[in-house]
């Protein structure tokens, strides 16, 4: 992409994110174009890392709030792919077991004012504290939104995608009838 850009806007860019990113874009800037290292990219990343492992902290630029998200938590997987993190470091380890957490089986949704049961077998991409802070209206949350009955595309194929590369704790039998 550099040689896309004539070489004075590239170095404006790299000012700009230098002189005004946060400290997780300036590491993953410094990892991708100027010898900079992933541990330092794992460190930064570490700071939008919950005590139940999933991330918030705006992580996701539409959401700001400090309560983890499934949607948080797959945006900090994506960067965790980008540094090639082994399955084993502690932060992928605790986000992918709070993925397994916020996994839905059983639900209630509401459909022309009865309650019915049903399967979601998906993740919620956010949860009902995610309106405590500043958000994109895309991400206000609805207790009917996604409760569809159906498996959901988003979040869940690229979190099965993360199943399969890193493992889960979830059985055998519930990640196979989600494939």
């Amino acid at each position: 992409m550099a040689s896309q850009l004539p070489i004075t806007a590239w170095e404006r860019a790299a000012l700009f994110i230098l002189n005004n990113g946060d400290n997780l874009q300036r590491m993953r800037y410094a990892f991708h174009f100027i010898d900079g290292d992933a541990d330092s990219v794992e460190l930064a990343l570490a700071e939008y890392q919950n005590a139940d492992g999933g991330f918030a902290h705006g992580l996701e630029a539409d959401l700001r709030t400090g309560h983890s998200s499934v949607i948080c938590t797959t945006v900090a997987l994506q960067i965790m792919g980008e540094l090639n993190i082994s399955s084993q470091r502690p932060i992928l380890r605790d986000a992918i077991k709070y993925l397994d957490l916020q996994y839905q089986r059983d639900f209630q949704f509401q459909q022309d004012t009865q309650y019915q049961q049903g399967q979601l077998k998906n993740w919620p991409l956010i949860n009902e504290n995610c309106n405590d802070q500043a958000h994109a209206p895309w991400w206000t949350f609805d207790k009917n939104w996604g409760c569809t009955g159906a498996f959901l595309a988003n979040p869940g194929a690229e979190i099965i995608a993360y199943y399969l590369q890193y493992g889960t704790s979830l059985c055998n039998e519930i990640v196979t009838n989600l494939l």
